[in-house]
């Protein structure tokens, strides 16, 4: 961090040192570099490193037994007479808010293993972003008959360098690194003038030099979605009305969506107000799945050791076989509830199945696999998952064909309970594990 920077942090602190209305602050620093390169049908259009900074403050006030609090951010041209102002602002909506009483974070200690950039990758991130494009424009190809190319190509090499001070003694920081890429193939028939494109975005935490292998697939993977596009019916084309009941294959981030919410209901405020859906000890799947899953929330990387409160992250385990084994959660909560903090872990690992992709989508079954979606839905309460499908591959035994424009529905209960989970992994910015799932017996619509 600079040395303007640093200034501004200490006069910062210094000034909420000073204010006797607050009973604790804390700051959270984000400083970022980003190297980002912008191609447009497949030419370099502009390239560009672009380094920004913010400092978000959060003040708490005591409010009677009750604790109060408000945040604000500042940029790098405040003076002290604006500090105070916005400081004044803070308390004044703090007054407002009376949370149950809880201390934050207390610090344990500073830890400095910030891997740097020239650690991670041999070449510079000009030098990998071009790699990048490479790849996708590699993918792409052109014929007599039809092409696909990329429209649009947005690189992004973002370098964080995170710090985290607050008033119990908590002083840390970290650097991460993440790749981000905005992608539109584009699909056009020379034959009837056809055209359709699709939008994919990718986001990798884990950078270093083999990430560019699994780009690479991406870019395949995209190129073959998009051709996929130009070919897609209406469902009700290819399937009758009585034969709508099919297993449906989930994919990348739409299984960890899937996680995402299924986990909800097992974190330290759900369990606080008592909206938790099982307890620790409880089967979340019946004793009789064949299919037990594993559910841990893990940090990025070695070095997201800290998360926005100054909780100290360490991996942990949520379902073990089909079992909910832990609760999780932030520093408020976890107070409340007298237990440990286990902080803001962003990453969903999926133990993977012991099912090749082959295996899963069966030769002799009916079967729909999931490209582009919506969203998944999932209501736990109601034991409901389902979604809005706009594009996938159906197979009627016979042969593949591509649909879309259409919604599916079913158990989440019997979803669960029933399984399927693929050998081959897939790692993306938030989800580690199995790149296929299949869930039983849902109906189309």
């Amino acid at each position: 961090m600079n040395y303007n920077l640093n200034t501004l942090i200490k006069r910062t602190i210094k000034v909420l040192s000073q204010n006797k209305e607050i009973s604790d602050y804390s700051l959270n620093i984000n400083k970022k570099s980003t190297t980002e390169m912008f191609y447009v049908l497949q030419k370099l259009e502009t390239s560009r490193i672009t380094d920004t900074f913010e400092i978000l403050i959060t003040i708490y006030k005591k409010n009677g037994e009750n604790l109060g609090q408000a945040s604000f951010m500042i940029s790098h041209d405040i003076n002290k007479k604006q500090i105070e102002e916005l400081i004044n602002q803070a308390l004044y909506s703090a007054s407002f808010v009376n949370n149950k009483y809880y201390d934050i974070v207390k610090g344990e200690k500073k830890i400095k293993k910030i891997k740097k950039i020239d650690k991670v990758l041999s070449v510079t991130p000009f030098e990998f972003l071009e790699k990048t494009a490479n790849e996708f424009f590699n993918a792409s190809f052109e014929n007599e008959s039809e092409s696909i190319k990329f429209n649009s190509l947005e690189l992004f090499f973002i370098n964080n360098n995170v710090r985290m001070i607050n008033s119990k003694g908590v002083n840390y920081e970290k650097e991460t690194n993440e790749i981000m890429i905005e992608a539109i193939p584009s699909f056009t028939s020379f034959k009837t003038n056809y055209k359709t494109e699709l939008y994919r975005m990718y986001r990798y935490n884990d950078v270093n030099d083999k990430l560019i292998e699994r780009i690479k697939k991406a870019a395949k993977e995209a190129v073959e979605d998009c051709k996929l596009r130009s070919e897609a019916v209406s469902l009700n084309e290819v399937i009758k009305d009585d034969e709508k009941i099919v297993d449906v294959v989930l994919r990348d981030e739409d299984i960890s969506n899937m996680l995402d919410e299924i986990i909800s209901s097992y974190d330290y405020h759900s369990v606080y107000t008592e909206s938790n859906m099982h307890k620790v000890g409880d089967m979340v799947q019946k004793d009789d799945s064949k299919n037990k899953i594993t559910v841990k929330l893990e940090k990025i990387s070695k070095e997201d050791f800290f998360d926005g409160e100054g909780v100290l992250l360490d991996d942990v385990t949520i379902i073990d076989k089909g079992k909910l084994v832990s609760y999780y959660g932030g520093n408020r909560f976890a107070s409340y509830l007298g237990l440990k903090p286990t902080g803001s872990l962003p990453v969903i690992h999926l133990g993977k199945g012991n099912k090749s992709i082959d295996k899963i989508e069966k030769k002799n079954e009916k079967w729909i696999e999931v490209i582009d979606m919506s969203g998944i839905q999932v209501d736990l309460y109601q034991g409901y998952i389902g979604g809005e499908v706009r594009l996938a591959k159906y197979y009627d035994g016979k042969e593949i064909k591509a649909v879309s424009g259409f919604s599916f529905s079913g158990n989440l209960v019997d979803a669960l309970n029933s399984i399927e989970l693929s050998k081959e992994e897939i790692a993306i910015r938030f989800y580690r594990g199995p790149k296929y799932a299949k869930i039983k017996n849902m109906e189309l619509n």
